[in-house]
């Protein structure tokens, strides 16, 4: 029996865009982004004499966000990681935004909350290749949510 959803519908992980506030020109080139992880801990405890231990969702803790581009001359997140080992702790929203197969019609929209640079990497150089200088940041963040599309609200995702 076949399948009756049309193929141009997926959703595919290679259109995305990446803007952080505060900077004054769009970031563009990247090429990859870290899957968005969330893990809530579990609390383990026990009334009295039960023989069985009771669970309870605890805190939530988000995984760092690696950002990968080809270098091109542009230095705002170097700057930005400059700022932050020289004590000056400059936390920004970063906005990735998943965008359908055309390039323009936005599907989801994920807010890191409270994001900082907290590794930076240079660009491998290789005389003997001819891959792009591939620039590297992770970003961490105190928690993430999903930014409704079409609304002003939005909703906290765990």
């Amino acid at each position: 029996m076949p399948f009756n959803t049309p193929t141009n519908d997926f959703i595919g992980s290679f259109n995305f865009i990446v803007k952080v506030a505060g900077m004054t020109h769009d970031l563009e080139g990247f090429t990859k982004c870290s899957a968005i992880k969330a893990k809530v801990e579990t609390i383990n405890w026990k009334n009295g004499t039960d023989m069985y231990v009771r669970k309870a969702p605890g805190r939530t803790e988000w995984e760092d966000i690696t950002l990968e581009r080809i270098y091109s001359g542009r230095d705002e997140l170097h700057n930005w990681w400059e700022e932050i080992i020289a004590g000056n702790i400059s936390r920004k929203t970063v906005s990735i935004t998943f965008l359908r197969h055309n390039g323009t019609e936005v599907v989801r929209k994920y807010d890191l909350l409270s994001a900082y640079p907290s590794a930076w990497e240079l660009p491998e150089l290789d005389a003997t290749g001819s891959n792009g200088a591939t620039e590297k940041i992770t970003l961490s963040c105190e928690r993430c949510i999903m930014v409704e599309i079409g609304r002003a609200s939005c909703r906290e995702r765990v």
